[in-house]
């Protein structure tokens, strides 16, 4: 499973906006995560609920996926630096941001 690097001597310095100029935000939770795209007006671009229900490569993670490509968003802020979901970010090449 991969994981996002927590130690901040190697942790990638990331640019003043990120590409595209949207950010997403997803809020960790037991079955359904709710996220948000926002730009750096703070404009929500798109908010609501991935069902991912711990399913790794499930029918609402590769939804979510879809989604933020569709929408440009290749940043994702979410609470927790392992697990399915980062590790599905992760391998789909979006940066994840960790707040742990």
């Amino acid at each position: 499973m991969k994981h996002a690097p927590n130690d901040p001597v190697g942790a990638i310095v990331l640019p003043a906006a990120p590409p595209g100029e949207l950010t997403a935000g997803l809020d960790w939770a037991k079955d359904d995560h709710v996220v948000c795209i926002l730009d750096w007006a703070g404009w929500a671009g798109w908010a609501g609920r991935a069902a991912v229900h711990r399913q790794p490569h499930g029918a609402g993670l590769k939804q979510l996926l879809t989604r933020l490509a569709k929408a440009g968003c290749c940043e994702v802020a979410i609470e927790r630096p392992d697990g399915p979901v980062v590790s599905a970010l992760l391998e789909a090449g979006v940066t994840q941001l960790s707040s742990r």
